[in-house]
């Protein structure tokens, strides 16, 4: 039943993906039905746009446009749903097709998903950032604020990574930008905890906290969990590494972690963890990290790994006789 709701709002908006003249040239053919659907779906229901990409029969390799714009969706379908993308060939040959054509929301489209799967993929920021920044050349010519919003933030991340704070702020400003253009104040809220990343490198604590009250006042308007519990986690590390002002850090965290219970947010029980360690209570420290370390993500085991072990030297100098 929720299915075909979602089919619902889907079809609904097919007219309205038709008739817009500011993502499409107009020599563009008229899409297929179900790429129109699939289309409108996209960032609203990624499930329902994946799901009508792969039943629908695939265009004819022939019909060169709409076998391309089905490449770039479907791959686009696959990243919002975290399907893993074995190879990028679908996205090449979007990209391939769109790069010779007046088409600057294709092309930006085509250029975003090649930065995302260099990026997350194989792990090449140099290359991810080059096709990010052509994205962003092209979509500059459009008014898809949405898609205007990814790109900026894959740029944003790069630039966090290479630790390029003063690029990175003036790269996820823009995606607030767009975001407020498009009036989605989850958007506007996450764009509001990059700037506050971004801050925290240069660093700024100052203005990284100012940043993720402004992102958490945003996200609590909306009611998204994510985003709350994404300020709110941040706001933890950063009141815990800048101000060591853990009792406030703790209850940020602790708040963060109701709000993702249903998640079983791995990276929410480390910073919990780790603000009872700085806060000397190691049983309670001990608990949220055994937690924590339970997660597949490489990064969160290395660093559990090292707290515990920082827990078993206090205990042991505690508990040790003095000579």
């Amino acid at each position: 039943m929720l299915l075909s709701n979602k089919y619902i709002v889907c079809i609904w908006g097919i007219l309205l993906v038709l008739s817009c003249t500011n993502t499409h040239t107009e020599s563009s053919p008229t899409l297929l039905p179900e790429l129109a659907q699939a289309e409108n779906c996209m960032y609203a229901y990624p499930d329902s746009a994946l799901h009508i990409l792969e039943k629908m029969t695939p265009p004819k390799v022939t019909d060169k446009y709409q076998y391309a714009t089905w490449c770039l969706l479907l791959s686009q379908a696959k990243i919002k749903n975290y399907v893993k993308l074995e190879s990028d060939s679908l996205i090449s040959i979007g990209y391939k097709y769109f790069q010779q054509k007046e088409n600057p929301q294709r092309k930006a489209l085509a250029g975003y998903l090649e930065g995302i799967y260099y990026n997350d993929e194989k792990h090449d920021a140099e290359t991810a950032l080059k096709y990010y920044l052509e994205a962003a050349t092209e979509i500059e010519k459009t008014e898809d604020y949405q898609l205007a919003y990814f790109i900026y933030v894959g740029i944003g991340e790069v630039y966090v990574f290479r630790s390029l704070p003063d690029y990175a702020i003036d790269t996820f400003q823009k995606a607030y930008t767009f975001a407020k253009l498009s009036n989605n104040k989850i958007h506007m809220s996450l764009a509001l905890s990059y700037l506050g990343r971004a801050y925290s490198i240069k660093p700024d604590a100052g203005k990284s906290i100012s940043y993720y009250k402004n992102a958490l006042e945003v996200a609590r308007e909306t009611e998204d969990k994510t985003s709350i519990a994404i300020a709110l986690n941040e706001l933890a590390v950063v009141h815990g590494a800048f101000s060591k002002s853990y009792e406030q850090a703790l209850i940020y965290a602790l708040e963060a972690l109701h709000i993702n219970k249903d998640k079983e947010s791995l990276q929410n029980y480390l910073t919990v963890g780790d603000i009872y360690r700085q806060l000397k209570m190691n049983d309670s420290a001990q608990y949220y990290l055994d937690r924590a370390a339970t997660s597949d993500n490489i990064y969160i085991q290395h660093v559990v790994h090292i707290k515990r072990y920082i827990i078993s030297i206090v205990v042991y100098l505690r508990i040790m006789p003095k000579l």
